[in-house]
């Protein structure tokens, strides 16, 4: 139910599906655009942890990690934390 005014000051009340909600076809259209965003971005990071894991085992166990490791797991962190947001949708 929505409460409004009309010119003249009275209350209007309308009864129904608030106007600004998408219907069941941009919804499904929505969720399948959703879809595709989440299984392009999962490849992404799946392809940056390989990479990570890669650069750790090239890098000696007794030496400090580089910055580029680091830079790139946040970027894993970063790519992980919106497919989340976006799964969440």
């Amino acid at each position: 139910m929505t409460i409004g005014r009309l010119f003249d000051g009275r209350p209007r009340v309308t009864e129904g599906k608030n106007p600004l909600e998408p219907n069941a076809s941009t919804r499904a259209a929505l969720a399948e655009q959703n879809r595709k965003a989440i299984k392009k971005d999962v490849e992404a990071l799946y392809n940056l942890a390989a990479q990570l894991k890669a650069d750790v085992e090239k890098t000696d166990s007794t030496a400090v990690l580089s910055l580029a490791l680091v830079k790139k797991a946040e970027e894993i962190e970063t790519l992980a934390k919106h497919i989340k947001g976006l799964a969440k949708s």
